[in-house]
């Protein structure tokens, strides 16, 4: 639902945008297989696409993990041949090697996670930190109108990222996140979509 919330905008500002390459709309898009990301790491260096933004699913990256099966100073996990550390692991890898991918083509590209995600503590990330045209920024959901207080963190590359980083003022309530509020949360409201849209748009 965010990258579809995230290509209407987008669409919207007269960019023509591909399609979201996840397993939940086709089996050919299943960023496991080493040919998809083959194909993507094709588009992206012969510069066929100017941008992507990647959002690797963070669950088992998550500190509310219960029981959990990675910590912040063993990011890769405690048991990495479980199927859940596995593919995690590779959907993590395979989208830090497009932005690395991208870093090297000049093209834009955003890696989203929420800001307390483990996958931050893994080296490969740090890597990617220090090149010179990648930088981390941070943003909270309510600063652009959500009633949820959840915070983002972007890794991103050839772009001026300055834009969405906007912390929560603490001047206002926030709904608590639990239950089954809790994948609404992770959705981008409509402020941040169109932020990110604009910010792709300026770049």
């Amino acid at each position: 639902m965010a990258q579809e919330i995230f290509q209407r905008r987008w669409s919207s500002l007269v960019f023509t945008v591909g399609p979201i390459i996840d397993i939940t709309y086709s089996a050919q898009y299943d960023m496991i297989d080493l040919k998809v990301i083959e194909w993507a790491w094709f588009l992206i260096q012969n510069r066929r696409v100017k941008a992507v933004a990647l959002e690797p699913p963070y669950a088992t990256f998550s500190p509310a993990a219960y029981p959990p099966c990675k910590r912040y100073s063993v990011p890769r996990g405690f048991n990495r041949s479980s199927p859940k550390v596995w593919v995690g692991n590779r959907l993590a890898f395979a989208c830090l090697l497009l932005l690395f991918a991208a870093a090297f083509s000049e093209a834009m590209a955003l890696l989203e996670t929420p800001r307390r995600s483990k996958m931050a503590r893994l080296q490969e990330w740090r890597r990617l930190l220090a090149l010179p045209n990648v930088e981390e920024v941070f943003t909270a959901s309510c600063s652009f109108g959500s009633e949820f207080q959840k915070e983002f963190r972007f890794l991103v590359c050839n772009m001026r990222a300055q834009s969405i980083c906007r912390p929560c003022a603490r001047d206002h309530q926030h709904v608590r996140i639990q239950g089954s509020l809790t994948k609404g949360s992770a959705v981008y409201c409509l402020g941040l979509a169109r932020a990110l849209a604009a910010l792709l748009q300026s770049t």
